[in-house]
C-alpha cells in the first residue's frame, strides 16, 4: 500500500459539493447506484504546435496536438506533488444537491435553447467542434450520417454528441450502442426518472432485454460536447445489472472524457450551465484524489475532498469515499460484463492504467471490488492524454491551482499556457 500525504488547503467549500458524480444519470434497474474516452492513439492533453488565443471561451485550436516531452511531464508531476490545490471560483461547480433522501438534486434548470436543431445546423456544429482534431472529422461525420445511428438517435444534436465522442475514451461506446447484442431501442430526449439526472438508462429488469436511453428534456439546448460524458456513461449500462462498482468505473471514464474535451475546447468549463458545472465537479474530484504517488481512487488518511459540504461528505478523503457516501453504502456488488461490452471495456480501461499493465480480460473483467482495486493500484491517465502537464492545465482552468505553476511550465518547457488561464475578472 502506498503511503499518503494529506494535501493542504484543499478546501472545496459547500458550494462546490456536487454529487455530480451521481447527478449525471443512472440505470433505473439499480436503485442503489447512479451515473454521470479513445483510443490511445490520440493525445488530447498534449501541447499543441501553435498557441490558441488567450483565455477560455475562444475558438479551439485547429492544430493537431503533439506529445509533451518527458522532461515537461516530470516537471509537472513534481509541481503537482508540491502544489496546494484549492478552488477559487465556486460558480464553476455544480450546486445541484439536495440534502435528504435522494441522491439527486432539484430539477436541472433548462439549458438556454436559442439555436436551430435541424440536421444541417447540428452537422455544422459537429464539424466546428471536431475541427480541433481535423484527422477525426471524417469519422465523426460518417457516424452522424449513418442511417443506423439516425434510427437510434433521431435528435440530431444527440447524434452529433455521439459522433463527437470520436477521439475520446468513450469512442468504443459508439459501436456498442449499435451492436445488435446490446438491444438498445432508442436514445432520445424525454422525461428522466429523476428530474435532476442528465440522462438515464432504463429497461425491463436485470440482464438482457431492450433498453431505452433518455437525455433530460430540459437539456435540449445544451452544447453537444457537454453531453458526451453522460451519454457514454449510459451506453455502458447495457443490461441493467449496474452496481456501485460499475458506477465507479463509469464515473471515472466520464471524468476523463470531460478532461479530454476541455483540453480540446477550454470554453466548455465556463459555459455556466448545470451540465458544465456537474462535469467540472466530477473531473475536479478525480484530479484532487491523490497521495504522494499521484492519482488514487482511495487515499488513506487524506484531507476531506469536500469539507463542510454536507455531513455525509465531511470525512470523504478520496474519490471512492465520496461515491460511497453519495450512494449511501460501500457495497461494490458484482455487475455482469456482457460479451459485447468486454473488449470495449478492456480498451477503455487500458487508457486509465499505466502503460504495459495487463488489463483483465474475459470473466476476470467483471465489475467487482477486484476491478476497482486494480484501477486504483494502477491508475494513470497519461494513455488517455491526461498526463501530468495536462492535469496542471486542467487544474489551472478549473481554478484549483495557482496559475503560476502552469506559467512556470510554459516558460521552462514550452507547454501551452494561455488557453488554460482563467479569464480576467
Amino acid at each position: 500500500m502506498w503511503t499518503s500525504r494529506p494535501l493542504t488547503n484543499r478546501r472545496l467549500t459547500a458550494a462546490l459539493v456536487t454529487l455530480a458524480l451521481a447527478v449525471a444519470g443512472c440505470s433505473n434497474d439499480s436503485p442503489e447506484t447512479t451515473e454521470n474516452v479513445p483510443s490511445s492513439t490520440t493525445q488530447p492533453g498534449a501541447a499543441t504546435t501553435t498557441s490558441t488565443t488567450a483565455g477560455p471561451g475562444t475558438t479551439p485550436s485547429t492544430t493537431e496536438p503533439v506529445a509533451n516531452d518527458q522532461e515537461a511531464i516530470d516537471a509537472a508531476d513534481a509541481a503537482l506533488r508540491a502544489a496546494d490545490l484549492e478552488p477559487a471560483r465556486r460558480s464553476l461547480f455544480s450546486l445541484n444537491f439536495q440534502r435528504g433522501e435522494t441522491l439527486y438534486g432539484d430539477p436541472l434548470p433548462p439549458a438556454p435553447d436559442d439555436a436551430p436543431h435541424d440536421e444541417d445546423a447540428e452537422r455544422a456544429r459537429l464539424v466546428e467542434f471536431m475541427n480541433s482534431r481535423p484527422g477525426l472529422v471524417d469519422r465523426a461525420l460518417e457516424i452522424f450520417d449513418d442511417p443506423t445511428y439516425a434510427a437510434i438517435l433521431p435528435a440530431p444534436r444527440l447524434r452529433a454528441a455521439l459522433a463527437g465522442s470520436v477521439g475520446t475514451i468513450w469512442e468504443p461506446m459508439i459501436d456498442h450502442l449499435a451492436d445488435p447484442e446490446t438491444d438498445f431501442t432508442g436514445f432520445d430526449y424525454g422525461e428522466t426518472r429523476w428530474d435532476g439526472a442528465i440522462a438515464t438508462s432504463e429497461g425491463e429488469g436485470f440482464g438482457a432485454g431492450p433498453r431505452t436511453l433518455t437525455v433530460n428534456e430540459r437539456l435540449r439546448g445544451e452544447r453537444l460536447e457537454l453531453l458526451i460524458p453522460s451519454m457514454g456513461h449510459e451506453v455502458l449500462h447495457d443490461d441493467g445489472t449496474g452496481q456501485l462498482a460499475e458506477e465507479i468505473v463509469a464515473n471515472v471514464l466520464s471524468a476523463v472524457s470531460h478532461g479530454q474535451l476541455l483540453l480540446r475546447d477550454p470554453s466548455l468549463a465556463y459555459e455556466g450551465t448545470a451540465v458544465s458545472q456537474i462535469n467540472n465537479a466530477g473531473l475536479a474530484a478525480l484530479l484532487l484524489s491523490r497521495d504522494d504517488e499521484g492519482l488514487r481512487l482511495r487515499v488513506d488518511g487524506g484531507d476531506p475532498l469536500f469539507p463542510g459540504a454536507d455531513p455525509r461528505l465531511d470525512d470523504a478523503p478520496d474519490y471512492i469515499s465520496v461515491l460511497e457516501k453519495v450512494y449511501g453504502h460501500s457495497n461494490l456488488g458484482v455487475s455482469i460484463v456482457s460479451d459485447a461490452l468486454e473488449p470495449r471495456l478492456h480498451e477503455m480501461l487500458t487508457d486509465v492504467v499505466s502503460p504495459g499493465v495487463d488489463v483483465p480480460t474475459g470473466r476476470d473483467i467483471r465489475m467487482t471490488s477486484d476491478l476497482i482495486d486494480f484501477i486504483d493500484e494502477n491508475l494513470d491517465l497519461s494513455p488517455a492524454g491526461l498526463d501530468a502537464v495536462a492535469q496542471v492545465q486542467l487544474l489551472t482552468l478549473l481554478q484549483l491551482i495557482d496559475p503560476s505553476v502552469l506559467e512556470d511550465l510554459g516558460r521552462e518547457h514550452g507547454v501551452e499556457v494561455e488557453a488554460f488561464l482563467p479569464p480576467a475578472g
